[in-house]
């Protein structure tokens, strides 16, 4: 076997290690040759304290220092006292001013560049008070360790820089620079001078540091911050998320070289897509101009630009078809899935009915003594071949009445005498086997109707193809005519500088297009090598999962890993009580906002290495008072191993915060927003609401 690494001539990251081999020359390669033995050991932020100076927004703590502690801090304060701003400071101490970790995109002179998105710089200037005195310029300083590094990081929160970095109590001495300047100064580094330059600013020592201490990069921490470590106020769910899925398994459960490489194919497929999709919007601006001039000159003769427009419908033709063909493909994947649950169905059938069988024979011979005494084997003969016994045809309508309801003659529907009393257990479990037998047989209707109209789309949609194929195949025929009749013309036209930058344009849009296609396919083809991986873990971690949800919702939950409808790759679905719900709309907004607490948590459990944070905005927000408990329950399930759970709450009547803190075994802390923010005039003479500060306080 060659040696394994990965080699991309045309990426960023050049030759690893200085040896070359195609991974996709060899096919048959496992993921456990690409991956560490199991998966890899992530190290995340596990946070110590937050001092916050000078910050008017909070006029009260102008020197403000909070110890997290492992277990529930609690950030407790009215609207508008800044529990947003104060979970929002512990973010941007740790990862900056960035929402997003960088992408390839183009520029103004469709150069390739790295791209991070940022917050607006303004977020927390915006919400200073300038009438509160102050020593000096505001700023936020984050202790926290890794891996048993220690970092002490403090950011300005007027400029968006860092100030000073320390490492296990060592000041690092580099340049401070502007968040955004560094970003530019990245992007403009060709040569080892730049890179000499680089590697003297504060942030690039910061990243650095961290990556070396984590295992991970700091793109990787920024995306984990974002999409799992902080469920913010707009309670985006990410469970259902595709991309964010297969960013987090892709990581987890990869090399750090394979994962380099996937992303980087990611990143260049979108940039190619980019240019090729901006080639087409020049070409289109070109072609309005050129209509313009032709409807005017109105020449008999045919054109270069009829020409271009036969072969614009050609690309349109094919285009289409593959659109086509890619919705016939999702069609044939949901058919396949469909035949599966239709031969579970069935399966489940025959045993429901075997068992039911079983007791309705053990319940007959005491249950009923006044029918005929054929009566027994009359009904056992319409269960088994669904016909009438008297003239043996098949009668449906006689089998569900004979089935459907035990206690009533099938034949004139009138109660039959029981001279013993049917065991109540019995008489119950039979209930419950017809009514399962009721809604499997639903469901495998459902699953048959659905197979159906998909055979019949599928159908359509060979035809729509076949129409497109001829329709293509007479336009390449009408292009060569043309090509033939121009070819002869030796008097070329004043446009044909527009159709021949029209021609180019084609040309290098197609080129985009395949170098997008091909780049896709690197990274889809990577994703794949992983699903082994991942499957291999799937039980441990819906195990996980499982702990959580059920904790919420009562009834039996899990994941399953599937691959449906338009999934590229297979992705974590989470099922309810046995149903697989698709999409976050299938469940209520309690339940799916805990549901995805619960595949957040499970990911940080089922990954544990040191301690780290979970931050949720106002978990109590939707909640009635029936899961008040059950949600303080799942909370502190997840504290069974050392975690710095921060949840912020409003000031209000609920008694969730009551439930969390009335947990003796676990330690909590309160940033106590009710006395270092400024209140309002309502607040201020609103006594209910110091009494219910006060209550929570000192509970």
């Amino acid at each position: 076997m060659p040696n394994v690494s990965l080699y991309y001539p045309n990426s960023k990251f050049g030759c690893w290690l200085g040896y070359k081999l195609d991974i996709f020359e060899y096919p048959f390669v496992s993921m456990s040759n690409f991956i560490y033995n199991n998966v890899r050991n992530i190290y995340l932020p596990e946070l110590l304290s937050l001092n916050i100076r000078d910050y008017s927004l909070y006029p009260n703590g102008l020197d403000y220092t909070f110890d997290f502690v492992k277990g529930f801090n609690l950030i407790l304060g009215g609207n508008g006292m800044g529990k947003t701003t104060f979970v929002s400071l512990i973010k941007y101490a740790l990862i900056g001013n960035y929402k997003k970790q960088y992408e390839y995109s183009r520029t103004y002179k469709e150069n390739k560049i790295e791209k991070r998105e940022r917050n607006s710089d303004d977020f927390f200037r915006n919400r200073m008070d300038p009438t509160i005195a102050t020593d000096g310029p505001p700023s936020v300083t984050l202790k926290f360790k890794v891996n048993g590094t220690h970092f002490t990081i403090t950011r300005s929160l007027i400029d968006i820089s860092i100030q000073t970095l320390f490492i296990d109590g060592v000041k690092i001495e580099g340049q401070e620079i502007l968040e955004s300047k560094y970003e530019a100064v990245k992007n403009s580094v060709k040569n080892e001078d730049g890179q000499a330059k680089l590697s003297m600013l504060l942030p690039f020592l910061y990243e650095n540091s961290f990556q070396h201490a984590a295992g991970i990069s700091f793109d990787d921490l920024i995306f984990f911050v974002n999409y799992i470590l902080f469920f913010g106020e707009d309670h985006k769910t990410v469970l259902w998320e595709e991309d964010v899925q297969r960013q987090l398994f892709n990581t987890f459960f990869n090399s750090p070289e394979l994962n380099t490489a996937r992303q980087d194919a990611e990143r260049e497929a979108k940039y190619f897509d980019s240019r090729s999709r901006h080639k087409s919007e020049d070409k289109r601006a070109i072609r309005k101009v050129l209509d313009r001039i032709e409807q005017k000159e109105q020449k008999g003769n045919s054109t270069p630009g009829d020409l271009i427009k036969l072969k614009e419908k050609i690309e349109y033709f094919t285009a289409k078809a593959k659109e086509v063909h890619e919705v016939r493909k999702r069609n044939s994947s949901k058919i396949s899935i469909l035949e599966n649950d239709k031969n579970t169905y069935a399966q489940m059938l025959d045993e429901l009915e075997s068992t039911r069988n079983k007791l309705i024979n053990t319940l007959s011979f005491s249950e009923y003594k006044h029918q005929h005494r054929l009566y027994d084997s009359f009904l056992k003969n319409i269960q088994t071949n669904h016909v009438c016994p008297l003239c043996n045809n098949q009668n449906e309508e006689l089998y569900v009445r004979a089935v459907e309801n035990q206690d009533r003659c099938w034949v004139c529907d009138s109660e039959l005498i029981n001279d013993s009393e049917m065991n109540a257990d019995a008489k119950a479990e039979l209930q419950r086997l017809n009514d399962e037998y009721t809604a499997q047989t639903r469901a495998l209707t459902s699953a048959q109707n659905d197979i159906k109209v998909l055979e019949a789309e599928n159908r359509s949609l060979d035809n729509q193809f076949k129409k497109l194929d001829v329709d293509k195949r007479q336009s390449l025929s009408e292009v060569r005519e043309l090509e033939y009749e121009n070819s002869k013309n030796e008097n070329p036209t004043e446009l044909q500088p527009f159709y021949d930058e029209i021609e180019k344009l084609t040309a290098e849009q197609d080129d985009f297009a395949e170098k997008r296609d091909e780049r896709r396919n690197e990274a889809n083809r990577i994703a794949q090598l992983i699903e082994d991986t991942v499957l291999a873990n799937v039980q441990n971690f819906s195990n996980q999962f499982s702990l959580y949800a059920q904790k919420f919702l009562g009834v039996p939950c899990n994941l399953t890993y599937e691959r449906l409808d338009d999934d590229v790759l297979k992705k974590f679905y989470p099922m309810i009580n046995g149903t697989v719900r698709k999409t976050d709309l299938e469940l209520s907004e309690s339940q799916r906002f805990f549901i995805d607490h619960s595949f957040r948590m499970s990911i940080l459990t089922h990954f544990y290495t040191t301690p780290t944070f979970y931050i949720v905005e106002t978990p109590d927000s939707s909640l009635d008072l029936s899961y008040e408990k059950n949600a303080a329950d799942v909370f502190s399930s997840f504290l069974e191993k050392p975690y710095s759970l921060i949840l912020t709450s409003n000031l209000n009547n609920s008694s969730f915060v009551n439930y969390i803190l009335s947990n003796e075994n676990r330690d909590h802390e309160i940033v106590p927003l009710f006395e270092i923010a400024k209140k309002s005039v309502i607040q201020q003479s609103n006594d209910t609401l110091s009494q219910l500060y006060n209550k929570i306080k000192n509970g």
